[in-house]
């Protein structure tokens, strides 16, 4: 709303009016502030208290791809080029295991997808029949 500075140990940042300001969401998902034990899967997390639950408001930190006015614009075009790229491949190509273990992980965080071991696949071209 106004121009404003802060600082970090490493640096000073001045913000002017009208400038775009964007907070990494494990920044909020981590912050024990807002939700405790932040590293721990609780299933009741954000279920009420009254219903047997942890009751964590979900409006407060859970943010993923923005939220109201910080949604990103290009989520559902991203998704659409996803889905659109693995329709292609199921479509044209008989996939099969060639080496290791084609399990999916419990957990699908960046971290633990660059730490699995790799899974050979083989594409085979689909004869198309006229």
């Amino acid at each position: 709303m106004t121009p404003t500075s802060f600082a970090s140990p490493s640096a000073t940042y001045n913000l002017q009016t009208g400038n775009i300001v964007v907070v990494p969401s494990t920044l909020i998902h981590g912050d024990e502030r807002l939700h405790p034990k932040p590293e721990e899967f609780r299933i009741k997390r954000f279920l009420p208290t009254d219903l047997g639950g942890d009751g964590e408001d979900p409006k407060v930190g859970v943010r993923p791809f923005g939220g109201g006015v910080s949604y990103c614009p290009g989520r559902v075009f991203a998704e659409k080029q996803v889905l659109g790229t693995l329709a292609g491949l199921v479509m044209r190509y008989d996939m099969e295991v060639v080496e290791g273990k084609g399990r999916f992980p419990p957990n699908v965080d960046f971290e633990v997808v660059t730490t699995l071991k790799p899974v050979k696949i083989a594409f085979r071209k689909r004869k198309v029949e006229a």
